[in-house]
């Protein structure tokens, strides 16, 4: 990072290649490894490189908007990473190889920072967008260089069909660059469907079942309650019949706090609502209800509750058998996988305080209310977690029963084209790199086999059935179009998840590839 990396590539990568062969000597000739039958598979020729050159445009994105996560008008997607920094010296510096700044949840990514603010015609995405150098320590990273591919791609696209420059999509057609994007299950947060030409938006929905509430009684494991522990789980309006599952090997008592999360997009306690103690008796696996102070935690509207539950020696929680979509379990002051000599996390960052490594697809078992579920759901325009899960979730599917749901149109309407949105689990972490990997080749939630049914002259006919699917977005464009009253998906199987659950449905009379282009 200290040499030129375009007039001393070379030189670059001849230093790296002498240490990495170094290395390699000393694993393999040192006699402190068992390599005896190790070979080195590959190593690259080319210096990858982190930063270089990057282009200045109407925006150009900085740490405080990343930190403040700033709800830009104009943005067309997200970023998770934190902003991560490593030294010039690279590997020959003293200090940690990196050291990282986390927001308290994912930031927004605004469309003015894509393209040029002095070249008419010139989009850009990826490792050259309009950001500062601390902000660039984020938005490096693939997933997101590929969430501004798509949005640079859809603005070049909607840039030359009505023939304007990118700013005029800016300042003129932002709303509909959003909209396209968001009908190809863009990861744009906090925005909803609007498109008026989706006859779904003003249907009547109904559901075979809707889970009208979180149980978890079925314990897999014991767990010490060692250190603090939170569940987050979806509310609307007020909190009701929260329990826990505990053990306790002597009578003492439970603190449980409640929170709230701020941000409808993040994940970490932000504002203390309430704080219980409560007296549990010695024995095994006692339900012990969580009053709820009405005062403090009544109509607080569609969000997401950050439970605490503080340590105790004396006290067990217990581990579900089963996940359940919309809650997610954090251990507080998790110790890092990772030395600290190479990645130097602030303990006292929220994101990095609350850790949900190690309990990934793991929940305590509980039990709470909530009609974050609802059938409603797969029309209330999100298809990102926002302030709950924004799915529908059936009860749990019985051996030989199929769940559906489906979208009563106003009036009968020539139907040609039909979206569906599943649940694929967008909090699991999902990597190319070697060090884990998920127990399951397919997200349990993804629905599996499906029919799609249409009503016609007061009869459902079947007009396509759907085996193995594996995708979270399918697209159904019907031969020609047909005049139905309600359009209906029946579920017969996941892909190991024990409910059925959509998350957005779309109804068009016209089969376009998307709204406006």
């Amino acid at each position: 990072g200290e040499l030129d990396t375009v007039d001393e590539n070379e030189r670059i990568r001849d230093e790296l290649s002498s240490v990495i062969y170094g290395i390699w000597d000393y694993i393999k000739n040192s006699g402190h490894f068992d390599a005896e039958n190790m070979t080195l598979e590959w190593v690259g020729s080319i210096p990858g490189k982190r930063e270089y050159r990057r282009f200045v445009g109407d925006t150009i994105l900085t740490q405080n908007d990343i930190l403040a996560q700033r709800e830009f008008a104009d943005r067309i997607g997200f970023g998770g990473w934190s902003i991560d920094l490593h030294p010039p010296q690279g590997m020959y510096a003293e200090e940690s190889g990196s050291k990282h700044l986390h927001a308290d949840g994912i930031y927004h990514i605004p469309f003015g920072s894509l393209y040029s603010k002095n070249v008419g015609n010139l989009f850009f995405a990826g490792r050259n967008i309009s950001a500062s150098h601390v902000a660039f320590g984020t938005t490096r990273v693939m997933a997101t260089c590929a969430i501004m591919g798509e949005a640079a791609g859809a603005g070049a696209a909607l840039s030359v069909i009505k023939g304007v420059t990118p700013r005029e999509i800016r300042q003129q057609h932002m709303h509909e660059l959003q909209q396209v994007m968001l009908k190809q299950d863009a990861s744009i947060i906090g925005l909803r469907n609007e498109d008026p030409l989706d006859l779904a938006r003003k249907s009547e929905i109904h559901a075979s079942s809707t889970l009208n509430g979180i149980l978890l009684d079925r314990p897999a494991e014991a767990y010490e309650l060692s250190h603090d522990v939170g569940i987050l789980f979806p509310v609307e309006g007020s909190i009701r019949g929260l329990r826990l599952l505990v053990s306790a090997s002597i009578q003492t008592q439970l603190t449980v706090e409640i929170w709230m999360t701020g941000r409808a997009e993040n994940y970490v306690p932000a504002e203390c609502k309430q704080v219980d103690v409560l007296t549990v008796q010695a024995g095994e696996q006692h339900w012990i209800e969580v009053p709820i102070q009405e005062e403090k935690c009544s109509l607080i509207g569609e969000c997401n509750i950050f439970a605490i539950i503080r340590a105790n020696e004396h006290l067990q929680l217990h581990i579900s058998q089963t996940p359940i979509t919309g809650v997610i379990t954090f251990e507080r002051g998790a110790k890092s996988v990772v030395d600290s000599a190479l990645e130097d996390h602030q303990p006292d960052q929220p994101v990095i305080e609350w850790s949900m490594k190690q309990l990934v697809r793991r929940h305590f078992c509980f039990a709470v209310e909530t009609s974050a579920y609802a059938a409603s759901k797969v029309i209330d325009g999100y298809v990102r977690p926002f302030a709950g899960p924004h799915s529908w979730v059936s009860e749990p599917m019985t051996a030989g029963r199929s769940e559906w749901v489906e979208a009563r149109l106003p009036d009968a309407a020539p139907v040609s084209e039909i979206h569906f949105t599943f649940n694929d689990d967008v909090n699991e972490d999902l990597i190319n790199l070697h060090h884990h990997e998920t127990p399951f080749l397919v997200i349990p939630e993804l629905v599996k086999n499906y029919d799609v049914e249409l009503l016609i002259d007061g009869a459902w006919q079947v007009m396509l059935r759907v085996k193995d699917n594996h995708r979270r977005k399918n697209v159904h464009r019907l031969e020609k179009p047909v005049l139905t009253d309600a359009v209906r998906i029946v579920i017969h199987e996941t892909n190991g998840g024990v409910h059925a659950e959509l998350v957005e449905m779309r109804i068009y009379q016209e089969a376009t590839a998307l709204p406006s282009l």
